[in-house]
């Protein structure tokens, strides 16, 4: 027998209240603590983020003093201009950078990673680029099958599938009469 309360108060979670009823907070989240849309500043649907792990206003501020020529938060890269050309490279690498000139035949050069290739180096145009094409990255971009830029990735049952993609199991039984 089911029966039914009435009178009962039920609160912005569609629950009744049984010590304290649950309210909308500042960002309009139902018992929440008004702070899932401050920003890192404090203010409310503010546009600051972190970035690498300094609170950054994004429409007044630039944050490229923040990372290196690569991208990385205090990276250890930088900008060198060799032969016309501006090179990213690891810092304390620039002397290595001379020695391409008199190595091998004309057809040697410094690539975009800051590296002596061709000519008869023996390194191809992109070393020191990760599969993503990133100078000294780490394959952020590869998925779980192996392909840059592929968006596959583990599911919740460690599936390698397409993003969005949820795999599950089909469970058959069999009704016995």
């Amino acid at each position: 027998m089911l029966s039914f309360l009435h009178g009962v108060e039920y609160d912005c979670s569609n629950g009744p209240v049984i010590h304290q009823a649950f309210s909308l907070d500042k960002c309009g989240v139902c018992g929440g603590d008004g702070t899932s849309c401050l920003d890192c500043r404090g203010i409310l649907y503010g546009d600051s983020t972190y970035d690498c792990g300094i609170c950054v206003d994004n429409r007044n501020s630039s944050n490229s003093q923040l990372r290196d020529c690569v991208g990385v938060c205090g990276g250890n890269n930088t900008v060198l201009a060799v032969e016309h050309k501006e090179v990213c490279i690891r810092k304390g690498d620039e002397q290595a950078l001379f020695p391409c000139k008199g190595v091998g035949n004309a057809s040697t050069y410094i690539n975009s990673c800051g590296h002596c290739v061709g000519g008869n180096t023996g390194l191809p145009s992109d070393f020191g680029q990760d599969l993503c094409g990133v100078c000294n990255g780490n394959n952020e971009c590869v998925g779980c099958d192996g392909v840059p830029n592929s968006g596959w990735i583990l599911d919740n049952c460690g599936e390698c599938n397409p993003s969005g993609h949820i795999s599950g199991m089909l469970i058959h039984w069999n009704r016995r009469s």
